[in-house]
This record gives structure tokens, C-alpha cells and sequence, in this order.
């Protein structure tokens, strides 16, 4: 239930859903965003630093997943 755990899951699901559609990728990366967005204003503040860790490591998979595939296109 940690943090790595917890953005490999929510990478894992983006990916089941996008296949391997970079474009795909892009929107359920917006959709976490909006996801984080709407937790936070349904929690009333910042929330805890464990969501936003959360939230930083399932970008930086994102962002590895965006660079293997340009290192795949050269």
C-alpha cells in the first residue's frame, strides 16, 4: 500500500486501458491529474505528502513509459 505500489497500480490500470497507444497514454495521464485534483477538493486542503509522492511517482512512470518509446522510434 505504499507509494510505489500504489502508482505502479494506478500505471498498470492507465496502461490496461491505453494498450500501447502513446496518445491513449497522454489522456489517462491527464485523467490521474484531474483524479488528484478532485481528491484534493473533496478533502478541503493539500493533501497528505504520501498523495503527492503517490502522485509524483506515477508521473515519473509515465515519463519513463513516453522515453522508452522515443528510444524505440530512433
Amino acid at each position: 500500500w505504499g507509494v510505489k505500489q500504489t502508482s505502479q497500480r494506478l500505471f498498470d490500470f492507465a496502461c490496461a486501458l491505453a494498450g500501447d497507444d502513446v496518445d491513449k497514454m497522454k489522456e489517462m495521464q491527464a485523467a490521474v491529474e484531474k483524479g488528484f485534483k478532485q481528491a484534493t477538493g473533496a478533502w478541503g486542503r493539500e493533501l497528505p505528502s504520501i498523495c503527492k509522492d503517490t502522485f509524483d511517482a506515477t508521473n515519473k512512470l509515465f515519463d519513463d513509459y513516453y522515453a522508452s518509446k522515443e528510444e524505440q522510434t530512433e
